[in-house]
């Protein structure tokens, strides 16, 4: 494209643009025999129309603008196959379908952000809840662990082997009321001793559930 052209797509300014649109297309221009004479006339004549077309379609001047100019770009690089009848109508018709691809695009790619948030959403959430999970496991462990050794033995026997009450007295030789006072003692501990995290863990939880 010669170089006086290509200015004349890419950088019309906003002077240019109002004389243009002062100048509607004539009703008897309908040819385009693909030489720069026929391209400059249908520039001159259809680019501001076709923007304000376009302007319609988008809501956007800047992307309304641009549609234009890649169609006109396209024109003049494919002169030699693209020769319609109808220039104007051929024009209006590919802003009309490229405006609503741009429009579908838009709306794929809103679609596309708004999953990937909630899947990163999800995905930082579902690493709290994890770590939570082993800090509260390592807490546990630890609180059993500072047990005394007998409500200790009693404790893990119960919870970790899942013995009854009768075999666990039998395995430490001893009652089983004494088996009961000692897991009713372990348990108390626990408590206590995890209290002040439990409290924690429960205000945040809150705290995460109500913000989702």
């Amino acid at each position: 494209m010669p170089l006086s052209v290509i200015v004349t797509v890419t950088d019309v300014s906003e002077t240019q643009t109002t004389m243009i649109q002062a100048r509607p297309a004539p009703a008897e221009f309908h040819g385009f025999d693909g030489t720069e004479a026929s391209f400059s006339m249908a520039f001159r004549l259809l680019y501001a129309p076709l923007v304000r077309y376009a302007c319609m379609q988008q809501k956007d001047q800047d992307e309304a603008e641009d549609i234009v100019q890649q169609l006109f770009v396209k024109l003049w690089q494919q002169r030699q196959q693209i020769q319609p009848e109808n220039l104007r109508s051929y024009l209006y018709r590919s802003v009309y379908h490229e405006c609503i691809n741009r429009a579908r695009h838009s709306e794929i790619k809103a679609t596309y952000m708004k999953h990937n948030a909630r899947a990163l959403q999800e995905g930082h959430q579902n690493s709290a809840e994890n770590t939570e999970k082993k800090e509260l496991e390592l807490r546990v462990n630890q609180a059993i662990e500072e047990l005394p050794e007998q409500c200790g033995k009693v404790f893990k026997l119960s919870r970790h082997h899942h013995f009854t009450y009768a075999e666990i007295a039998t395995i430490l030789d001893i009652s089983i009321k004494t088996v009961e006072n000692h897991m009713g003692k372990a348990l108390s501990l626990m408590r206590s001793k995890l209290a002040d995290y439990l409290i924690g863990l429960i205000i945040c939880f809150i705290l995460l559930h109500h913000n989702l």
